[in-house]
């Protein structure tokens, strides 16, 4: 599961690419990670 520390390091790439990209006319997704519980 990610952390919260990983969500927003995410989020911080999220939004440079959407200024850099955004005025430029293109688009940035922002999509969810498919994740697998660990088997115990």
């Amino acid at each position: 599961m990610p952390t919260e520390q990983h969500q927003l390091m995410l989020a911080f790439m999220y939004e440079l690419l959407l200024t850099f990209i955004g005025p430029r006319g293109g688009k940035v997704l922002f999509t969810p990670l498919r994740l697998r519980p660990l088997a115990r």
